[in-house]
Order: C-alpha cells, then structure tokens, then sequence
C-alpha cells in the first residue's frame, strides 16, 4: 500500500468513525431518558460510541504515521 493510500483510508477512518459516534449519540440523546425513563436500552449506543472512538483514534494513528514516513521520504530525497 502506498502512502498516500494509508493516509486516504485513515482519513475514510475518521471520518466513517465521527458519523457512527453522531448517530449513536443522536439515538441516546432521542431516548429522552432526563424527563422520563427510557423506554430502550442505552447500553448498546453507548457501546457503538466507544468502538467509534476507537475507529478515530486508530485512524488518526494511521495518518499521523503516514504524514511521519512522507516526511521521512522527502527528507531523505532532501
């Protein structure tokens, strides 16, 4: 895989990992659980919100490798 790949899919990462963790907190928050109790069970959002969290962390470790071995290329072309 090439660099600018690694750092395009760490990108769809982020990204993919930003709209799962908006979805999730848009169900809790439509659960209304402040004035009443919630009908459904919060504990499987909560869940997703964690693995997206993870899904961001991870790919922005994949970008931000990538952006080390892109400056480590142009140095040692430098």
């Amino acid at each position: 895989m090439n660099t600018i790949g690694s750092f395009e899919r760490g990108i769809v990462g982020i990204k993919r990992g930003l709209n799962s963790a908006n979805t999730q907190a848009a169900e809790i928050a439509s659960a209304d659980a402040l004035i009443h109790p919630p009908e459904k069970d919060l504990a499987q959002p909560l869940v997703y919100m964690i693995t997206a969290r993870s899904q961001v962390e991870a790919s922005a470790k994949v970008v931000k490798t990538t952006d080390a071995m892109l400056g480590a290329l142009l140095d040692i072309k430098a």
